[in-house]
């Protein structure tokens, strides 16, 4: 089962607990902003892959803008089960 973190950036108000709570320390605040004006979280660098989808950070993002799509079989992540801020996932 694949899993892709996905950081939805009209969400974000910029209050980076989730980089506090990723246990890689690969989430920072961009140094730009979305339409609400707040810099969104992104992934450091190219680090993506080294993201383990413990969802840590999306349990603790009070706006649920961090989102897990979850697949089994096919190749589209949207055609998985949505984990959706940290509300609940099936495993």
């Amino acid at each position: 089962m694949r899993k892709e973190l996905v950081f939805i950036k009209d969400k974000c108000k910029g209050c980076a607990i989730c980089t506090i709570f990723c246990p890689k320390k690969i989430i920072e605040l961009s140094s730009e902003t979305n339409e609400k004006g707040f810099h969104y979280v992104i992934f450091n660098g190219n680090k993506k892959e080294a993201c383990t989808k413990c969802l840590n950070c999306a349990l603790v993002c009070p706006d649920w803008a961090i989102e897990v799509w979850q697949e089994e079989d096919s190749d589209q992540i949207p055609g998985g089960d949505r984990i959706s801020g940290g509300a609940s996932h099936n495993e």
